[in-house]
């Protein structure tokens, strides 16, 4: 009997950990990023689609007409999928490593009136750019204490809307480009409030692969940004198009235990919602499902 239930025991742990990866996809990118009006005939394809979360993008939904979050939430609500997470605004205005200081609080100030937004969707956390634009080695140590006063100030306020916040993995020059300066970012903050997003197309020019990343993030990981590039440039290509490793990616984040959504940031291929859905399917199925599905 003792040994019939410590089996049982594992079994359940076992489903508990081992959960099937879920699709997400940012929300722009369905729409191959065009600033066209999403029609209700669009969410109800999206409702009956396998895409299980999205990520919002503000202007995404500024474009719309304003009856348009309602129906999206509406759709949300029917359909049991969610907005798992929200990509903060990013650029000068935002830049939370500016070294002045009238320009770092403002950026702080401006991002705190996004998180309420974020929370109107329930997502679970933010992504965010910890600069903006290439950071030169001279000023790059003032740049990250200046990010790093920043990300503290955003504490109370991620806390009193039920929010995490997720540094994104950069390309080139820009801060956070590597799983060390990352880890730098976050020293010190709550565990519980900061995490990173691993956006597998950023790491061009660097030494460590998506995979690598994966697994020196580990335990930190609440998001991936999956797309990929020509080794060179940035290029949010689907995968496939390119040279990253996905097979290697795959098992990273199976190694690591990833339990969190498979967010598509990436050039969907398609003339419609329904071409870019079936796309969109076909691709997460080959490279992340392969193998494990019954």
């Amino acid at each position: 009997m003792k040994n019939i239930l410590s089996l049982s025991l594992s079994l359940c742990a076992f489903v508990l950990t081992a959960a099937e990866p879920r699709l997400g996809s940012t929300f722009g990118a369905l729409f191959g990023y065009s600033d066209d009006p999403v029609t209700q005939a669009d969410l109800n394809q999206i409702a009956q689609s396998e895409i299980a979360s999205f990520e919002i993008y503000p202007p995404t939904f500024e474009k719309q007409n304003q009856s348009f979050k309602t129906a999206f939430l509406e759709m949300l609500r029917k359909s049991g999928k969610t907005a798992q997470s929200y990509h903060l605004p990013f650029g000068p205005e935002v830049d939370l490593s500016a070294t002045d200081e009238t320009m770092r609080a403002e950026a702080v100030r401006s991002l705190k009136e996004y998180l309420k937004d974020a929370a109107s969707f329930g997502c679970k956390y933010v992504v965010l750019h910890a600069s903006d634009g290439k950071i030169p080695p001279e000023t790059r140590a003032a740049r990250i204490a200046a990010a790093r006063k920043s990300l503290a100030e955003l504490a109370a306020p991620l806390q009193e809307q039920h929010l995490q916040l997720a540094v994104e993995l950069l390309p080139y020059d820009c801060l956070g480009n590597t799983s060390e300066e990352l880890l730098l970012l976050l020293e010190g903050l709550p565990k519980e409030l900061f995490g990173v997003c691993v956006d597998l197309n950023h790491g061009v020019g660097k030494p460590a692969t998506p995979a690598q990343n994966i697994r020196k993030l580990r335990g930190r990981i609440l998001g991936i940004h999956i797309s990929d590039n020509d080794g060179n440039l940035e290029r949010h290509w689907m995968p496939g198009a390119g040279v990253v490793d996905f097979e290697e990616v795959a098992a990273a984040l199976r190694e690591i235990n990833y339990q969190g959504v498979y967010t598509y940031e990436a050039d969907i291929p398609g003339n419609s919602t329904g071409e870019r859905i079936k796309n969109l399917t076909e691709n997460f199925h080959y490279f992340f499902l392969k193998g494990t599905e019954k």
